[in-house]
């Protein structure tokens, strides 16, 4: 796997490298286990403002490439905008070299990272919005939209299939079918775009 950093701040560069170096090391975290996905980790700050970041990964983003987004200051809002354009995780410039490493591990298995918090926001968020749900569901059969809006509330494969009076495989079968009609690949992402 190969990891592009970009940023103007030569200390946030170093402070990646010295974490990724550290971790292949140590065997913390082996760079070169999967082979799959370019991971692109992107300070927030080369670009002017968030318009002109969500134009460059809309215009230049390869289908293969996962980018993080590291942010001196992140926020929320600014995590649910850049979500919508494919990101796969964002965090703090500085943050902790495990969320980084979880962060790259994350995207590279096509998960998302966010941090924990920002993941609470999100499905407080997603679930006030039920109610407009409906119509985002439409092009499931009534028993996935009855599994989708579980998922949407954060509920397990096994309290679904206790809500639903249903097998887990049986759940597991309609989450595959809704995530197959949404092209998502995760939880996180499903609610993400019924949001």
């Amino acid at each position: 796997m190969s990891i592009k950093l970009y940023s103007k701040n030569s200390s946030y560069l170093e402070y990646w490298s010295d974490i990724l170096k550290y971790s292949k090391r140590n065997n913390t975290f082996d760079l070169n286990s999967v082979n799959t996905y370019d991971i692109l980790i992107i300070d927030f700050l080369i670009y002017d403002d968030i318009s002109s970041l969500i134009d460059s990964i809309t215009k230049s983003k390869s289908k293969d490439a996962k980018i993080i987004i590291l942010h001196n200051k992140p926020s929320f809002e600014i995590a649910r905008k850049l979500l919508k354009y494919g990101i796969s995780g964002y965090g703090n410039v500085l943050m902790h070299s495990t969320h980084i490493l979880s962060a790259i591990k994350m995207a590279n298995e096509n998960h998302v990272w966010l941090y924990p918090e920002f993941i609470s926001q999100l499905v407080k968020v997603v679930y006030n919005d039920l109610e407009t749900l409906d119509e985002k569901l439409d092009i499931l059969t009534s028993r996935e939209k009855d599994v989708a809006k579980l998922v949407v509330q954060g509920f397990t494969n096994k309290k679904i299939a206790e809500n639903l009076d249903i097998s887990i495989s049986t759940v597991k079968i309609h989450i595959s079918k809704i995530f197959e009609k949404f092209n998502v690949s995760e939880r996180l992402s499903l609610s993400i775009l019924l949001k």
